[in-house]
């Protein structure tokens, strides 16, 4: 039997158009009630279905600059996040806020030496970062009493002043031949220490702790490796340095007093032998080392050849001073700082003067951060010819060994 034998064609039809009628209003009931929903109406059953179908922007790229940052801890720097749409949502953060903090708006600050990673992230997941390295404040200082200094502009006179426009704050290096007095016609270890001659130096010494004070008093080394066998003045080698040590801060209390190549004893270069010596030989100078505020070995170009290797060696010694400077700090229960002295001018075999490269004084500069040194003291004689012109040595700014030490002065404090 066919559909169309039992209905006929008309009722069929008006059957039809009443179906789609209430098809029709249906779907048009529900897109209402959808937008009404949208818009904050409906029954709360219908909340998270609507919820899905809300418009919300999505970040396409997130970017950050720097992407590595080297600061000095005290510093601060800006980064810079750049979002996709602009409207997203970013937030600031560190892996570890002991070593560097950031604030909301992106501001970087190194707390304390190490490493850290900054993160800028947005809510829906995107994260960018920025590898953050925290390094100690480096100070450099100078005991350079040569005349002038040359730049691109010309040659001009040499001031403390200027070294401190440069980041290089001015050192006392104060000789023995105003802390001691020879009692005979001529002394190889009979100096006496002479109270009226500290009092003078150290009343023309700064008070306010500013300008570093550095005594040379190698006048009784004959000893230095018999430190309780009595010099020439009937004194050890220890109680004749700490006695000028006594006197000169107790004539000016409020000097930052060092003393040069003494504690730690002075290497003289580097050989296998040079730790088990010297590692036996500095803690009989425990008592002196508690004297001083700061230790200066010195670390000037011996037995250096130019070559890779002498700066390997140089390194080894540097790492070595300041790791039984360490020791002292041990023993005594302090904390000092370790200023080794450090010099431009080597050597050759053939007994030829040089002055470092700019590569071989930065090599020493980042060796001595490296090893933990909280900085380093230039010097020179103040009679330095130039090993090229035989004339009197003019600092050359634009180039050479001066050259690294003002680059790195700019990132170092």
């Amino acid at each position: 039997m066919t559909f169309s034998s039992r209905i006929p064609l008309r009722l069929f039809r008006r059957d039809l158009r009443q179906v789609s009628s209430r098809v029709v209003r249906a779907a048009l009931l529900g897109a209402a009630m959808v937008s009404l929903n949208a818009c904050g109406g409906g029954t709360p059953g219908d909340t998270a279905a609507t919820s899905a179908t809300a418009s919300t922007a999505v970040t396409t790229s997130l970017s950050v600059t720097p992407t590595t940052l080297a600061l000095v801890v005290g510093k601060s720097a800006a980064a810079q996040a750049t979002v996709l749409p602009a409207s997203s949502t970013i937030a600031w953060s560190s892996g570890d806020t002991s070593i560097a903090t950031v604030s909301s708006a992106g501001a970087v600050s190194c707390v304390a030496a190490g490493s850290a990673t900054i993160s800028v992230s947005t809510t829906d997941g995107h994260t960018a970062t920025i590898a953050v390295t925290c390094a100690k404040p480096f100070s450099i200082y100078e005991f350079l009493k040569l005349k002038q200094y040359q730049d691109a502009s010309g040659t001009h006179s040499m001031t403390d002043a200027w070294f401190e426009s440069e980041s290089i704050a001015p050192l006392n290096l104060i000789y023995s031949s105003k802390l001691v007095t020879c009692p005979l016609s001529s002394c190889t270890d009979e100096y006496d220490v002479d109270s009226t001659k500290i009092a003078t130096a150290a009343e023309a010494a700064d008070s306010t702790g500013k300008t570093p004070v550095s005594l040379d008093l190698e006048v009784w080394d004959t000893k230095r490796f018999y430190p309780s066998v009595a010099t020439g003045n009937g004194q050890t080698i220890v109680e004749n340095l700490s006695e000028a040590l006594q006197l000169f801060k107790a004539d000016n209390p409020g000097a930052v007093v060092g003393l040069y190549g003494e504690v730690p004893q002075n290497t003289f270069g580097w050989s296998s032998s040079t730790e088990a010596t010297y590692s036996a030989l500095n803690p009989q100078y425990a008592s002196v080392a508690a004297l001083v505020d700061y230790y200066s070995p010195s670390l000037y170009n011996y037995n250096y050849d130019g070559t890779a290797t002498g700066d390997a060696n140089w390194s080894s010694a540097a790492s070595f001073a300041v790791s039984q400077s360490r020791a002292f700090d041990t023993l005594n229960g302090t904390s000092k700082k370790v200023l080794p002295y450090i010099t431009p001018v080597w050597t050759d075999s053939a007994g030829t003067e040089h002055l470092l490269a700019y590569d071989q004084m930065t090599f020493r500069l980042d060796a001595l951060r490296a090893a933990g040194a909280d900085g380093c003291i230039l010097w020179i004689s103040s009679s330095q010819v130039d090993p090229s012109t035989g004339a009197l040595l003019v600092i050359d700014t634009t180039s050479g060994w001066f050259k690294a030490v003002l680059d790195f002065a700019q990132t170092a404090s």
